[in-house]
């Protein structure tokens, strides 16, 4: 039987394509088979590392997961295939932000991965497509450790790291979110049902 996570890895490392790293994979992990969310939306695919490793964690779950890039979204179809869950993918080839203007079912579970500098435009947007109880998983909040050092971002990271730096600061001020930060990388938000909250 084959081992895709391990070849996802692999290819991951050899194509420098950036997958999720060993801490946020085993955070994730952990929280999908807590929750068993059964609808899940990812933002960003790349070869569908993340996407596998939830619906491995959760076995009712069925993956809406979108990307713009045609050849690593070649690589997450076969690996889908090979790990027998391609039955339970919806794989969309498209900008994530354009999407998200249309789709109008509801998810309990997010995976947002994609465009960092989108993350604070795409919240809103979230927010109406999850249901009341719903997790939105957010994966590389501190990008490459630029965005809590407190200094004011070179050229090349300054987009990322200032919409980045607004998304967490929306995050923590919105009274109908609570939020919590995992290390660099991972922050997860839930909805806030209680008014004291």
């Amino acid at each position: 039987m084959r081992d895709v996570i391990a070849e996802q890895k692999a290819l991951a490392l050899e194509k420098f394509i950036p997958i999720m790293d060993d801490e946020g994979s085993a955070l994730l992990v952990e929280t999908v088979r807590n929750e068993q969310p059964e609808k899940i939306l990812e933002i960003g695919t790349a070869i569908g590392y993340s996407g596998t490793l939830m619906l491995t964690a959760s076995p009712k779950a069925t993956l809406v997961t979108v990307d713009i890039d045609e050849e690593r979204l070649s690589y997450a179809e076969e690996f889908f295939e090979a790990a027998g869950l391609s039955k339970r993918v919806r794989i969309i080839k498209e900008d994530a932000c354009y999407l998200l203007t249309l789709l109008e079912e509801k998810f309990d579970f997010v995976l947002l991965d994609g465009p960092k500098a989108h993350y604070s435009s795409m919240l809103d947007y979230l927010l109406k497509l999850t249901t009341e109880d719903a997790t939105i998983f957010v994966d590389d909040v501190g990008y490459l450790g630029l965005v809590d050092n407190g200094e004011y971002p070179k050229h090349k990271h300054r987009t990322i790291v200032t919409n980045m730096r607004k998304f967490i600061e929306r995050v923590e001020s919105d009274a109908t979110l609570v939020s919590e930060r995992y290390g660099q990388g991972v922050m997860i938000i839930k909805k806030c049902k209680n008014p004291n909250c």
